[in-house]
Protein backbone atom coordinates (compact mmCIF):
# COMPACT_ATOMS: atom_id res chain seq x y z
CA UNK A 1 0.00 0.00 0.00
CA UNK A 2 1.39 3.70 -0.90
CA UNK A 3 2.00 5.88 2.03
CA UNK A 4 -0.81 8.11 0.08
CA UNK A 5 -3.12 5.23 0.52
CA UNK A 6 -2.45 4.27 3.66
CA UNK A 7 -2.99 7.67 4.70
CA UNK A 8 -6.27 8.41 3.26
CA UNK A 9 -7.33 4.81 5.20
CA UNK A 10 -5.90 6.66 7.79
CA UNK A 11 -8.05 9.60 7.89
CA UNK A 12 -10.92 7.60 6.77
CA UNK A 13 -11.03 5.52 9.61
CA UNK A 14 -10.47 8.70 12.00
CA UNK A 15 -13.25 10.37 10.43
CA UNK A 16 -10.77 13.12 9.47
CA UNK A 17 -12.63 13.88 5.94
CA UNK A 18 -15.03 15.89 5.91
CA UNK A 19 -18.03 14.18 4.07
CA UNK A 20 -18.85 16.96 1.66
CA UNK A 21 -14.68 16.43 0.23
CA UNK A 22 -15.06 13.02 0.00
CA UNK A 23 -16.27 11.94 -3.74
CA UNK A 24 -17.41 8.83 -4.96
CA UNK A 25 -13.29 8.17 -5.94
CA UNK A 26 -12.72 8.19 -2.74
CA UNK A 27 -14.92 5.58 -1.98
CA UNK A 28 -13.52 3.08 -4.22
CA UNK A 29 -9.96 4.20 -3.36
CA UNK A 30 -10.78 3.70 0.62
CA UNK A 31 -12.40 0.21 -0.14
CA UNK A 32 -9.30 -1.09 -2.09
CA UNK A 33 -6.92 -0.10 0.66
CA UNK A 34 -9.13 -1.82 3.17
CA UNK A 35 -9.21 -4.99 1.04
CA UNK A 36 -5.62 -4.64 1.20
CA UNK A 37 -4.94 -4.31 4.27
CA UNK A 38 -8.00 -6.14 6.48
CA UNK A 39 -9.59 -9.63 5.36
CA UNK A 40 -12.68 -9.05 3.40
CA UNK A 41 -15.44 -9.61 6.34
CA UNK A 42 -12.89 -7.19 8.64
CA UNK A 43 -12.76 -4.53 5.49
CA UNK A 44 -16.04 -4.26 4.93
CA UNK A 45 -17.27 -4.41 8.47
CA UNK A 46 -14.80 -1.35 9.30
CA UNK A 47 -15.88 0.43 6.02
CA UNK A 48 -19.59 0.40 6.94
CA UNK A 49 -19.09 1.08 10.34
CA UNK A 50 -17.25 4.04 9.11
CA UNK A 51 -19.37 5.03 6.45
CA UNK A 52 -22.01 5.07 8.70
CA UNK A 53 -20.57 7.27 11.24
CA UNK A 54 -19.54 9.91 8.71
CA UNK A 55 -23.42 9.93 7.56
CA UNK A 56 -24.53 10.20 11.06
CA UNK A 57 -21.98 13.10 11.50
CA UNK A 58 -23.24 15.11 8.92
CA UNK A 59 -26.95 14.60 9.41
CA UNK A 60 -27.70 12.53 6.44
CA UNK A 61 -28.00 8.95 8.29
CA UNK A 62 -30.35 8.07 4.79
CA UNK A 63 -27.18 7.76 2.80
CA UNK A 64 -25.70 4.99 4.02
CA UNK A 65 -26.77 1.65 3.25
CA UNK A 66 -25.65 -1.62 4.51
CA UNK A 67 -26.78 -4.05 1.56
CA UNK A 68 -24.96 -1.37 -1.28
CA UNK A 69 -22.09 -1.19 0.76
CA UNK A 70 -21.47 -4.65 1.29
CA UNK A 71 -22.35 -4.89 -2.41
CA UNK A 72 -20.21 -2.17 -3.66
CA UNK A 73 -17.04 -3.88 -1.18
CA UNK A 74 -17.94 -7.76 -2.86
CA UNK A 75 -17.14 -6.07 -6.45
CA UNK A 76 -14.26 -4.05 -5.90
CA UNK A 77 -12.67 -7.40 -4.09
CA UNK A 78 -13.60 -9.61 -6.64
CA UNK A 79 -12.21 -7.39 -9.06
CA UNK A 80 -9.12 -6.45 -7.14
CA UNK A 81 -8.66 -10.13 -6.85
CA UNK A 82 -8.90 -10.91 -11.44
CA UNK A 83 -6.73 -7.94 -11.78
CA UNK A 84 -2.89 -6.95 -11.28
CA UNK A 85 -2.47 -3.14 -10.79
CA UNK A 86 0.17 -0.80 -8.88
CA UNK A 87 -1.64 1.92 -7.72
CA UNK A 88 -5.32 2.82 -6.82
CA UNK A 89 -5.02 4.84 -9.98
CA UNK A 90 -4.58 1.88 -11.89
CA UNK A 91 -7.44 0.18 -10.35
CA UNK A 92 -9.89 3.01 -11.35
CA UNK A 93 -8.16 3.38 -14.86
CA UNK A 94 -8.93 -0.41 -15.25
CA UNK A 95 -12.53 -0.32 -13.24
CA UNK A 96 -14.07 3.03 -14.42
CA UNK A 97 -17.34 1.63 -14.62
CA UNK A 98 -17.53 1.76 -10.56
CA UNK A 99 -16.85 4.99 -10.44
CA UNK A 100 -20.82 6.03 -12.15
Amino acid sequence: MTSEAQALLDDFENLAISAPDFHHADHVRVALAMLGKYDFVDACSRYAKTNKNMADAVGVPDKFNATITFAFMSVIAERKAQSEFETAEDFLASNSDLLR
